[in-house]
């Protein structure tokens, strides 16, 4: 698989940076620097019941890992060089989670806290991408595309990329 995209209209007009294999001629562009935010809890706190449910979730840990990492593959499938962090709410997380999700691809990150354990399912979620957001500033790497995807969740030949290299746009 290719790292590099057709340039589309818009970002073709910006003079995007060539690739360093490229001899300008071939009408490519150095592919866009991507971060992709995976929230998730890996290890939900069965002792704390939802806002609407007593059951915190109906997969184990081990499931909810497994999901997880199908969604990193799923994201570097179709962008083979975009920055995958997991920001992960769990209590506690067992390293071979980590490491596995590491194997995978992804950098993890524990952002466990109150919030994580509200009642309140959006709350843990909300905290999971602003702590997310924050390690990403915290980089201080330019991306130019930002994409953020729950845990669990997978992208599918659906996807394409272009549609989301829009100048000074992110997307939830």
């Amino acid at each position: 698989m290719s790292t590099t995209l057709q340039a589309p209209a818009a970002a073709a007009a910006a003079a995007p940076a060539k690739a360093a294999d490229d001899d300008g001629k071939n009408g490519k562009v150095k592919a866009p620097a991507v971060c992709v935010l995976i929230t998730s809890t890996l290890v939900p706190d069965a002792s704390k019941p939802l806002s609407y449910t007593s059951v915190r979730s109906v997969y184990s840990p081990l499931q909810r890992l497994e999901q997880t990492v199908e969604s990193v593959k799923s994201v570097l499938a179709r962008m083979p060089t975009a920055h995958v962090i997991i920001s992960d709410n769990s209590r506690v997380l067992d390293r071979s989670f980590v490491e596995k999700l590491e194997k995978a691809g992804a950098e993890v990150i524990n952002v466990h806290g109150n919030d994580a354990d509200s009642i309140y399912k959006a709350l843990g979620e909300a905290h999971g991408t602003l702590l997310g957001l924050r390690h990403i500033r915290s980089l201080k790497r330019p991306f130019d595309v930002f994409l953020k995807l729950s845990g669990r969740y997978h992208l599918t030949d659906a996807f394409d990329l272009n549609r989301f290299l829009r100048p000074n746009k992110m997307t939830f």
